[in-house]
């Protein structure tokens, strides 16, 4: 998986703000289950995360900074809407954009 940094500055004192793209250089979509492994990876150590993805509908947020991300509400929802045989293509991502707050170490 390819990892781009769009943005990354110093909020204040003790917060530093980054903002990510990620994607897969074969150009397979990335799975729910992924999306699952890294709002783990990038939730640690008390920052705050927002994940969004582009799935073959629309950009949408998958978990915002004060929510979990609850990957089997997000799959029943496209359920209940598409084909069952379309619903891989809406449950998966070519992009993810992340955006982290993380607190700055204090020295």
């Amino acid at each position: 998986m390819e990892r781009k940094i769009l943005n990354k500055r110093v909020i204040n004192a003790n917060t530093t703000q980054t903002t990510i793209q990620l994607y897969n250089t074969n150009r397979s979509n990335i799975t729910i289950d992924e999306v699952s492994a890294i709002a783990t990876k990038f939730s640690t150590g008390g920052s705050k995360v927002m994940i969004r993805g582009l799935n073959i509908e629309r950009m949408s947020t998958l978990k915002s900074f004060d929510t979990p991300f609850d990957a089997e509400s997000f799959v029943k929802y496209y359920a209940n809407r598409v084909a069952e045989s379309d619903l891989g293509k809406f449950t998966s991502f070519k992009m993810l954009q992340i955006t982290v707050f993380k607190p700055n170490k204090k020295n």
